[in-house]
């Protein structure tokens, strides 16, 4: 019997470091202090890197949300925007982490739910504040008709913590566009692509070693927070 195939895609949240002014073609460097000055890919949607079978066990952190609104974070289904993977609650604040698994079939959340999904691998995010909106990463399922996210190619491009995330998302959460700081929550995910781009057979790092690596980062951030 072959053995199932696995592979980890991880995500975090990332608020409390960002700072912005509301203004059109936001980088990077408006929304986070102190990353480099990136431009938004314009990627809606995306999938897992790896999926070589091996069980990869990066894990990522979430900091504090900045938003009058809390707001949860999942994936969607790109065949059904109905059919959703519940990540993060809207009341999950400081530091946290979420590992999310496809098995070939589906994605789950260790210890949490799970979703077979029409388009595969491949997903969209959503967020839903607790103004009843939700925000879809297609800015045409958006009851606006607004973007609501960006995208950031972060993995080796900007100093710190964000450097070692394939990808940041910044969300901003009011109807209508608002003010457009795109502040509100701050996302993350190691070992994920945009939908249909090439994915790689990673050599899985052990947990610990993973989990390490972050923390230190993590720490040497607060410690520069607290020395301003």
């Amino acid at each position: 019997m072959k053995t199932k195939m696995k592979s980890l895609l991880c995500v975090a949240s990332i608020s409390c470091l960002f700072a912005g002014q509301a203004m059109a073609g936001l980088l990077l460097c408006d929304i986070a202090s102190g990353a480099s000055c990136l431009s938004d890919t314009g990627d809606e949607t995306f999938q897992v890197v790896d999926t070589d079978g091996t069980l990869d066990t990066i894990t990522s952190f979430t900091f504090d949300r900045n938003a009058g609104f809390t707001n949860s974070f999942g994936f969607y289904d790109l065949a059904d925007s109905s059919n959703r993977l519940d990540i993060f609650s809207g009341t999950s604040l400081g530091l946290s982490a979420e590992t999310i698994v496809w098995d070939g079939l589906g994605y789950s959340v260790l210890g949490g739910g799970s979703a077979v999904f029409g388009s595969g691998a491949e997903f969209g995010l959503y967020s839903v504040n607790s103004g009843g909106n939700t925000w879809f990463s297609q800015t045409l399922l958006n009851a606006d008709g607004l973007d609501h996210w960006l995208s950031f190619a972060t993995l080796g491009n900007t100093p710190g913590l964000l450097g070692v995330m394939n990808y940041t998302f910044a969300l901003d959460d009011q109807y209508g566009g608002g003010d457009q700081d795109f502040n509100d929550a701050i996302f993350t995910c190691i070992d994920c692509v945009p939908a249909g781009g090439p994915t790689i057979n990673r050599v899985p790092e052990p947990a610990p070693l993973a989990l390490m690596g972050l923390g230190l980062l993590v720490m040497r951030h607060q410690i520069k927070k607290r020395q301003r």
